[in-house]
């Protein structure tokens, strides 16, 4: 008798234990639909040497599978593609790439559609160039020469695509802030150290660039701060040339305004005070005259003192860094 009712309570503890089971199964089995997030990384052999637009993307994939392949699609958030390592455009089918993927397919879904399905995908090779490394000026000082840059030349890993057509010059910049060198004293001779390096925007904005070595050495001596200030008359502009004069010259404005001039600072503190006048000068040549030019930029300015000498100054009018225009109306004087 027991040992029957033994037997009872093991088929029913085995018949629960199937049951359960097999509702886990038809439970995991149970076809379900979700639109999953995926992010795709294409990439190509060496890819160092390679610029790939767009090498990343985030697709939404419409998916359809048991429960259990859609927990495991959920596990996955990011794929890698490998592409041919070809220059130029190609269009990719992205839901191909996504539907025969390895991790893709070792989940069991089904992939329905993805979002977007095609991509423009564009390659290019990264060449190596010289780049000459050059300073036109460090901010806030004036130097007594040509600051000396170690090493004068760098290496640029661009996009072959952007020297098609012919070669370009390249030069980079570093960058120096006027923070690092208002505490310098004047007459010695300073170096800074690891100064970086600043590309041309036309360079920049293709996309990712290398520089072989990133940063450089600058020595320089310091003659005196300099300083931008602003006249507080507008700049009369001046005409200078040919002492001829059977040609009347009237110029077209006569006075400029918004105009800033960086010097030194006790040539700065002289201009603000009104001590020293600023001139904007148009050299017109004999020939430019008997042509009846209508137009010239200003030639350059100066700062002229009391005592009658000068010299000359960098300026800029309304934050432009070309000089201005100035109209010329030519008119021989003997037709008056």
């Amino acid at each position: 008798m027991h040992r029957r009712h033994r037997t009872d309570i093991w088929s029913y503890l085995l018949i629960t234990a199937v049951t359960v089971l097999i509702w886990y199964w038809s439970a995991s089995e149970t076809r379900e639909e979700r639109t999953l997030p995926l992010r795709i990384e294409f990439r190509v052999a060496d890819a160092a040497e390679w610029l790939i637009q767009p090498d990343t993307i985030t697709v939404s994939i419409a998916a359809e599978g048991s429960r259990r392949a859609i927990a495991n699609a959920q596990q996955i958030s990011r794929i890698t593609v490998d592409v041919p390592a070809t220059i130029g455009t190609s269009s990719v089918d992205v839901a191909d790439l996504v539907r025969e993927h390895a991790q893709i397919e070792e989940t069991g879904i089904s992939v329905q559609s993805v979002d977007p399905d095609f991509i423009e995908l564009d390659l290019d090779e990264m060449i190596d160039v010289p780049a000459r490394v050059a300073l036109e000026r460090i901010p806030g000082v004036q130097t007594q020469d040509r600051p000396e840059i170690d090493p004068p030349e760098v290496t640029v890993s661009l996009p072959a695509g952007l020297l098609a057509g012919g070669t370009r010059t390249i030069s980079l910049q570093p960058v120096i802030s006027a923070g690092a060198v208002e505490a310098l004293e004047p007459g010695v001779r300073h170096t800074l150290e690891e100064v970086p390096l600043r590309a041309p925007n036309w360079l920049t904005e293709a996309g990712p660039l290398r520089v072989t070595p990133a940063e450089v050495r600058v020595s320089f001596t310091i003659r005196s701060q300099i300083v931008d200030v602003m006249p507080p008359v507008p700049v009369r502009v001046q005409l200078a040339g040919s002492p001829e004069d059977e040609y009347l010259v009237e110029l077209e404005p006569k006075l400029l305004r918004d105009v800033t001039v960086t010097v030194p600072t006790d040539l700065g503190q002289q201009i603000e005070a009104g001590d020293v006048k600023v001139f904007a000068i148009v050299y017109l040549k004999m020939s430019e005259k008997e042509a009846s030019l209508d137009r010239k930029p200003v030639t350059f300015f100066i700062a002229m003192r009391p005592d009658g000498t000068a010299e000359i100054v960098t300026a800029r009018v309304a934050g432009s860094t070309g000089p201005p225009e100035i109209e010329l109306k030519i008119t021989e004087r003997a037709a008056e």
